[in-house]
């Protein structure tokens, strides 16, 4: 299983992998973890599959786990927390602000550190703020899923 750094119980859950998700995996193995943990796997609107109990998104490719997604209410004391961890773990991350839809009823401003690891692992850690408040955004991703064989 992949594990991501964390300092406290709350990281815990936006660093981690569930037991038994692994990158690399074939949607039907990922479909037999969700099913063993009591969890249901829902076809995303957008792309992607939603697990709402673990409060994650995976996206596949070629029918392998590529990237999962974790959202959750979140503060800039979190994102900086969940930063520092994984910056002891993986190093220095490339960091940069950001602001979508400027003057829009969904204007978003946000902070994004991005950290990539010699093995193709990415991870994006962001901290945005909206009208409904603050969310902390973790992407990981495996790049080698995607290539070709």
């Amino acid at each position: 299983v992949f594990a991501l750094a964390s300092i406290s119980a709350a990281q815990c859950q936006a660093t981690e992998l569930p037991d038994g998700l692994a990158f690399g995996r074939h949607f039907s193995e990922v479909e037999a973890v969700v099913v063993t943990n009591g969890w249901e796997l829902q076809k995303s609107i957008v792309s992607g599959w939603n697990v709402p109990a673990a409060n994650i998104t995976l996206y596949f490719c070629n029918e392998h786990l590529a990237s999962i997604d974790q959202r959750e209410k979140g503060s800039l004391h979190l994102f900086v927390e969940t930063v520092q961890a994984l910056r002891l773990k993986h190093g220095k991350p490339e960091t940069d602000v950001f602001v979508m839809a400027a003057r829009d009823p969904l204007e978003t401003h946000g902070i994004q550190s991005v950290f990539k690891s010699d093995d193709g692992l990415r991870i994006s850690v962001q901290i945005y703020t909206r009208q409904d408040g603050q969310t902390l955004f973790t992407r990981t991703s495996k790049t080698a899923v995607c290539e070709p064989q």
